[in-house]
């Protein structure tokens, strides 16, 4: 709803979200939420809950591979007028229908085009422009950046300090966790494996962001 500028009430969603803050808050605990798609909503939860934020970025080649194999753009949505939200998908689950957005208007007939690298790298890029742009605005004591291929343990302890935690975990149990991380299957794409057009269009769709963000690429 947010992506594509719905005009949604989201009373309902704010107050579920304070029976969980409060929930937490009963047990003496913070409300931690990892979810990417919740950082379309930083102004709408920074405005009701006055929360921090970290935003942890992950570069855009191990993305797009992942969502290569996560099967992210395998079909081409059907699209009658792309200036409007995208539609329920026929045999699709909604929340892969609207979990995987796509651009609208004019942008959406390049966006079309694209391989499926293309697409995705322009979702990367998209996507953290948008989280970066209201990232930025934030008082710098509450939010924190790091890149996923920088966060070792004492970066996490530094965050998590952030956070308002009381006890990090230990050294050997953060080791355990971030060498075998829960979700993670075995690797089927690879960037060795892209074609030409689709090291130029990730080259392309991600520069901005990449400059941005300070991420040399090799492809």
């Amino acid at each position: 709803c947010i992506w594509n500028e719905l005009p949604v009430d989201m009373e309902a969603y704010l107050q579920d979200y304070q029976r969980r803050v409060d929930q937490a808050t009963s047990h003496r605990q913070i409300l931690f939420e990892a979810n990417p798609y919740l950082a379309l909503s930083i102004p709408l939860i920074r405005k009701r809950f006055n929360a921090k934020f970290i935003f942890i970025v992950r570069g855009p080649e191990g993305v797009v591979n992942s969502h290569v194999d996560k099967g992210w753009y395998e079909t081409s949505p059907i699209v009658g007028n792309p200036d409007l939200a995208l539609g329920f998908q026929p045999g699709a689950l909604t929340s892969l229908t609207f979990g995987r957005i796509i651009p609208r208007g004019e942008e959406y007939s390049r966006w079309e085009k694209l391989t499926r690298v293309g697409k995705l790298a322009w979702m990367w890029n998209t996507v953290n422009q948008r989280i970066w742009d209201d990232y930025s605005r934030l008082p710098e004591g509450d939010r924190e950046f790091v890149k996923l291929e920088d966060l070792d343990y004492d970066r996490y302890v530094q965050l998590h300090r952030f956070s308002g935690g009381l006890t990090p975990l230990a050294e050997p149990e953060y080791g355990k966790l971030t060498s075998n991380p829960p979700g993670k299957g075995p690797r089927k794409h690879r960037s060795a494996d892209w074609t030409t057009s689709e090291r130029s269009e990730f080259l392309q769709e991600t520069e901005e962001m990449r400059k941005t963000l300070n991420y040399e690429i090799s492809v």
